[in-house]
């Protein structure tokens, strides 16, 4: 299992790489680094709310900005974040 900065950093990665280039790719990516600086904090409950928030983000545009193989490329690095994290 990566280290949770690396799971983040990779998730990052991997919406900054799809074919989006809207308020949608930023909004994500805008929460991924809210979630570094969470942990870089130490505040593990708010990198939770915010991997949570991304993942209902990313379901509400799976078939509209997002293919399903998209979606649930996104959905499975955050519940890897999640996991690691130790999240409700």
């Amino acid at each position: 299992v990566k280290p949770q900065f690396q799971q983040l950093a990779d998730l990052a990665a991997a919406v900054q790489a799809l074919p989006i280039k809207d308020a949608l790719q930023d909004a994500l990516v805008a929460k991924v680094r809210a979630a570094v600086h969470a942990l870089n904090e130490k505040d593990t409950d708010d990198a939770c709310a915010l991997m949570s928030a991304f993942i209902h983000q990313v379901n509400a545009q799976t078939g509209k900005k997002l293919t399903s193989a998209q979606a649930a490329d996104l959905v499975s690095g955050a519940t890897g974040v999640q996991n690691t994290l130790g999240c409700p």
